[in-house]
């Protein structure tokens, strides 16, 4: 969920602003690891043999570059996001990663997504969610575009349960991120958002709930760098089921460490 005071419009205009800076400035930030965690997301995406796979919050399409190497020549890949800017970037810069025929980016609402009914294999995402302003609304919409049998497999920010590390974590994202970042994407105001937003976000637990909420079944949490991002993978049924069965409780989540 966007937090208070954030608008649409003014992450709009924030990620534009950014757009030819952005890749470089968290694979600093990171430290590399954005590049791992990417490589993870490809890879479990490509173990279900897609033949298309929407990447939903493309930015400037890194996921897509990875799937490109990951999946079959075959694979139809699609990206969307609502910043024309980001995926200027990305065409310049991924254009070669994949035949022109395969990769296809467009500007659309991940909460209104371009596409029709249970006509994508794989939807992938990678810290969209956090963004929505409604994740509900955007998880819906992935939910409507996976075929019966599909996945939805996305990573997001989450907070390492080490005490030690959490100590740590929570010092580098409230003191030093927004200092060491603002130089190099030349906008502090972009990574103070960033922030806030993982200092706001909802725990693993609330997500997978969601997801629940959402439709998905057989849902796998892989905890990646101990902890600081999670893999999600969600299963659409072949046939659509109530969440909560008839011991009144939602079936747990599978997690695994990485």
């Amino acid at each position: 969920m966007i937090t208070p005071g954030v608008t649409p419009q003014w992450l709009h205009g924030m990620f534009s602003r950014i757009a030819p800076r952005y890749d470089a400035t968290n694979t600093i930030i990171s430290a590399g690891l954005d590049r791992r965690w990417r490589r993870h997301l490809a890879h479990c995406a490509a173990r279900y043999a897609p033949q298309v796979v929407l990447d939903v919050a493309c930015g400037t399409g890194g996921v897509l570059a990875h799937l490109a190497r990951s999946c079959a020549a075959t694979t139809q890949l699609l990206g969307v996001d609502f910043t024309e800017a980001m995926l200027r970037v990305g065409r310049r810069r991924h254009g070669t990663v994949a035949h022109p025929h395969r990769l296809h980016l467009c500007v659309g609402d991940a909460q209104a997504l371009p596409a029709a009914d249970r006509c994508i294999d794989v939807v992938t995402m990678m810290f969209g969610v956090r963004n929505f302003d409604c994740p509900a609304a955007g998880l819906a919409e992935c939910y409507r575009v996976l075929r019966p049998a599909g996945h939805l497999c996305l990573v997001e920010f989450t907070w390492p349960r080490a005490p030690l590390l959490q100590r740590l974590y929570s010092v580098y994202w409230r003191y030093v991120l927004p200092f060491l970042a603002w130089p190099l994407c030349g906008e502090r105001a972009a990574y103070t958002y960033l922030r806030d937003s993982v200092l706001a976000f909802r725990p693993q637990a609330d997500l997978t709930a969601l997801l629940q909420r959402s439709g998905f079944t057989a849902i796998t949490t892989t905890t990646l760098s101990g902890g600081i991002t999670t893999l999600y993978d969600a299963y659409k049924p072949d046939t659509p089921l109530h969440v909560v069965g008839a011991t009144g409780r939602a079936p747990q989540p599978k997690e695994i460490s990485s």
